[in-house]
């Protein structure tokens, strides 16, 4: 077993999919959401909520913490998450995944957000499929197909997959629009059929 987990979300056109290709699969994962995106779309929070997913705060807008901005950061996530705690209780063990992993390896940002909460964990992961990197390259739906199909068994050719945790994103931020969905939308499917 591998636990999966996706940054950025919710996103209209990605989130319904990802719930849908999960449900199928009789699976559940955690999403680290982006404060703007969680305000625009607060049917996909529930959504994800009533699905049995775990949502915690991706910061507000995405963007790039150092040390010397642990404020801000922590301010980006108390934003967020209390737009999520509409949905469900405040987790008292908090998962923190800050855009681009910022702080995890930084004392100063653990230091400010246990001010935020006191219990939180930062979620590093084990695996990853660069999804951010096939949505990038302008190409047609079957050369993104072919890359998602490969990416995923390139993971299933990993031996030290079980107890894993797999990066994935909803929609990542940055990318081409029609080739950031396509990814999407085509990736987990094929990593849930490994």
């Amino acid at each position: 077993k591998i636990a999966l987990t996706f940054d950025d979300g919710p996103d209209p056109e990605t989130t319904p999919h990802l719930i849908a290709a999960l449900a199928a699969s009789g699976a559940t994962a955690t999403f680290f959401l982006c404060g703007i995106r969680v305000e625009r779309n607060p049917d996909l929070v529930r959504a994800l909520v009533e699905a049995g997913h775990a949502v915690y705060a991706h910061g507000w807008d995405h963007r790039r913490y150092t040390p010397k901005d642990a404020t801000a950061a922590v301010a980006a996530t108390a934003r967020a998450e209390a737009l999520l705690a509409r949905h469900r209780p405040t987790p008292a063990a908090y998962l923190m995944r800050l855009p681009y992993n910022a702080g995890f390896n930084r004392i100063a940002m653990h230091r400010a957000m246990r001010g935020f909460r006191p219990n939180v964990q930062f979620a590093w992961w084990s695996h990853v499929i660069a999804d951010y990197q096939i949505a990038a390259a302008p190409q047609s739906e079957d050369a993104i197909r072919a890359a998602c199909r490969d990416a995923a068994r390139q993971l299933e050719a990993c031996r030290d997959l079980a107890g894993g945790i797999l990066l994935l994103h909803d929609a990542p931020f940055d990318q081409p629009r029609p080739q950031t969905i396509a990814t999407t939308r085509i990736l987990l499917p094929e990593v849930l059929s490994m």
